[in-house]
């Protein structure tokens, strides 16, 4: 079990499956990227998961996290099957928590990650 799912945010892994809803249905991508032992990222899953499932966000948009330590299989928005740590590396994602809004077709939209004081 990946760490989002023991957390209750869904595992990023078909975002070419989930880039069709997106197109379908108008939505944008929330993306967390994570990693094992950031204790900002369980801040941020505090937010993001009841957004995940509260009936006046859930359907505005899709929720997904990326682990950036993780090797979990993961198709990206192309459909080139990858990795979580290796969907991060390619878009240079080194800090956590991050947070991403994605495009239908994989471009970032928006994104905030927490800095250091």
């Amino acid at each position: 079990m990946t760490l989002s799912a023991a957390q209750g945010l869904p595992a990023a892994e078909n975002l070419a499956q989930d880039a069709g809803r997106m197109r379908a249905e108008a939505l944008p991508m929330v993306v967390l990227y994570s990693q094992a032992g950031c204790t900002w990222c369980e801040e941020a899953r505090r937010y993001l998961v009841p957004m995940s499932s509260a009936a006046e966000t859930r359907d505005h948009a899709l929720y997904r996290q990326v682990d950036i330590d993780s090797d979990a299989a993961l198709v990206d928005f192309e459909g080139t099957r990858t990795t979580h740590r290796e969907f991060a590396r390619v878009r240079k994602v080194r800090l956590t928590p991050t947070v991403v809004v994605y495009g239908p077709d994989g471009a970032r939209i928006g994104h905030c990650r927490h800095e250091a004081a």
